[in-house]
């Protein structure tokens, strides 16, 4: 196995970074178009619910082929896999700005059939595409692992910036309009109030045919990752299960150090043993050539695993299933603008803290609880609001905006 660098390459980074903006970027880019699909759609505002059925069901894509590579891993060629996925998310979102409004007569009734299968089919490709994605970042050194969070994050930002130079999320304007009745012309005409959106800078076409390209970039990124001579030496060997593949004087050295760690050896002799024994058994001497995978797992007590799989869980839960659910009640009564600067708040904070852990990273499970603790009292608060709504606490003043796009 070739040496790796032990510094931290920026151009890889920013490589991995491009490369994990494709998962969940085609979905993302109909829920942000969702305003403007909703009014050119048969089915108006349930659109959105028929998506987001649609999307749970397709998730079950992800659970089948964790058991597929789990029983017959090694038949499930990689980089094949993730060239499958790129292509298919980049070619299923090209198709859909061109057949997003053709819609099909079901039952007597119109439905936008085009739309809603290629929305399915993406979500099956984005829900595979995280459990391929992220197998593959262990390839590289951990430390390139908040890259890997940091693209995540980046593809809503992106589409954000882009939905917001197209004008989605204007504020309406409220006219009258009079209706006109068969009546005598000396009455006086009804009127009502309806929300005039302005047009978009550009068309919803024009919008999906840029996700695509971005996707495109997304596999261009990984090609060079994967085949280009620089940064194939910043990758490590690993075999279909995520192990690493040493030789058999890497595993001993790997082993001995380990062992040194948990017998509590002093932080002199870990060094040494690591820069000699480790380094002098990759450099490449002669020795045994045999191959040996060896699984490198943190060594950590079980209590420590449950407690971090629990917060993990909780902040999940916390994130995705409770305030994407209730955020439109507890920020929309503080008016349109307050939660549109929420949501892109809120999008703009992902990609951020994923990049912060490489400088500063919480290495204490108290930090991570009352950091997820924190996380917990804001949802709280969201809550309360939520309920409240449509006259939550402190409504129409600059305390209860600050408070609600901060939590």
């Amino acid at each position: 196995m070739a040496p790796r660098d032990s510094g931290l390459s920026v151009l890889v980074y920013i490589l991995v970074v491009i490369f994990n903006i494709a998962p969940w970027l085609g979905l993302a880019g109909v829920q942000l178009e969702m305003p403007l699909l909703v009014n050119r759609t048969p089915e108006a505002w349930a659109l959105p619910s028929y998506i987001t059925v649609m999307i749970n069901s397709c998730k079950l894509t992800a659970v089948i082929f964790s058991l597929i590579k789990h029983f017959h891993g090694d038949r499930i060629p990689e980089a094949a896999t993730i060239y499958f996925i790129v292509a298919s998310s980049s070619a299923c979102i090209f198709c859909l700005a061109f057949v997003w409004d053709i819609t099909v007569m079901t039952n007597m009734t119109e439905r936008s059939v085009p739309l809603l299968v290629l929305v399915s089919y993406l979500g099956v490709m984005d829900s595979l595409s995280l459990v391929v994605f992220l197998p593959y970042m262990a390839h590289f050194d951990s430390r390139y692992m908040s890259a890997f969070f940091v693209g995540n994050g980046m593809n809503r930002v992106i589409l954000t910036v882009i939905s917001r130079l197209q004008g989605v999320g204007e504020s309406p304007e409220c006219i009258n309009r009079t209706l006109y009745l068969n009546s005598s012309s000396d009455m006086t005409m009804p009127t009502e109030v309806i929300a005039m959106y302005p047009d978009p800078a550009f068309s919803i076409r024009v919008f999906f045919i840029l996700v695509s390209v971005i996707i495109t970039f997304s596999g261009v990124s990984f090609t060079l990752l994967n085949y280009v001579s620089y940064f194939k030496k910043r990758r490590r060997t690993v075999n279909n299960r995520g192990a690493m593949v040493l030789s058999a004087k890497e595993g001993e050295a790997l082993q001995d150090y380990n062992h040194m760690s948990e017998n509590g050896g002093d932080k002199e002799d870990n060094k040494m043993l690591e820069s000699g024994k480790a380094a002098e058994s990759m450099s490449g001497s002669k020795g045994s050539t045999q191959s040996k995978t060896v699984h490198s797992t943190p060594h950590a007590k079980p209590w420590e695993y449950l407690v971090m799989c629990f917060l993990v869980g909780l902040g999940n839960c916390l994130w995705y299933a409770v305030v994407y659910s209730i955020s439109s009640y507890a920020a929309l009564p503080y008016g349109s603008k307050t939660y549109n600067l929420a949501v892109r708040l809120s999008m703009v904070a992902n990609p951020l803290s994923a990049f912060f852990t490489l400088f500063v990273a919480p290495k204490s499970y108290w930090v991570s609880g009352a950091i997820t603790a924190i996380a917990t009292l804001c949802t709280t608060y969201l809550v309360v609001l939520a309920s409240y709504s449509p006259h939550p606490p402190l409504e129409g003043t600059s305390a209860g905006e600050a408070l609600v796009v901060s939590s």
